[in-house]
């Protein structure tokens, strides 16, 4: 069994993101696999391994976000795209392409519905999660705030021009 510190040296390139998984011993961790082809790798802690690789975004990961269900992840690329992913089945879900620039984080809602991407193209974007549909965005803002009573929740606009 190998320590977490041991797993992301096995990486062999550095992780700019990393995210624990708040209920299972899994640790989420960029990695650059060429200057056009980043991914996320799932590790488990807990026995040591290499799980899966979620590929396909062409630039650098910036942002990763687990939705409240810890089933579903968000990531949040330089190639202007978020793509949502089943952690479960490893699988791509869907990219939501829209912005311009590249992402600067991702969240989502407390109900898991919807999420938000910012992005270096000053924009803010919220989507649906189930459909991909964009549902509002803001120019010229670079961040929108998810809180609640407790943590997050729904989506509040908090910053602007």
């Amino acid at each position: 069994r190998q320590s977490p510190c041991k797993m992301l040296v096995a990486l062999r390139t550095p992780a700019s993101v990393l995210l624990a998984h708040p209920r299972r011993p899994l640790l989420l961790a960029t990695r650059v696999l060429s200057l056009t082809n980043c991914a996320v790798w799932v590790l488990d802690f807990e026995r040591g391994v290499f799980v899966q690789q979620l590929a396909g975004h062409t630039g650098f990961i910036r942002s990763l976000a687990l939705d409240p269900s810890g089933t579903r992840l968000a990531s949040g690329s330089h190639d202007g795209t978020v793509r949502l992913w089943d952690l479960g089945r490893g699988e791509h879900l869907r990219t939501l392409s829209g912005h311009t620039g590249g992402l600067l984080a991702v969240a989502w809602e407390a109900s898991g519905a919807r999420l938000v991407s910012s992005s270096s193209d000053l924009t803010v974007r919220l989507w649906d999660a189930a459909s991909g549909a964009l549902g509002s965005s803001r120019d010229r803002w670079t961040a929108l705030c998810v809180s609640g009573p407790g943590g997050p929740g729904p989506v509040h606009e908090c910053s602007g021009r």
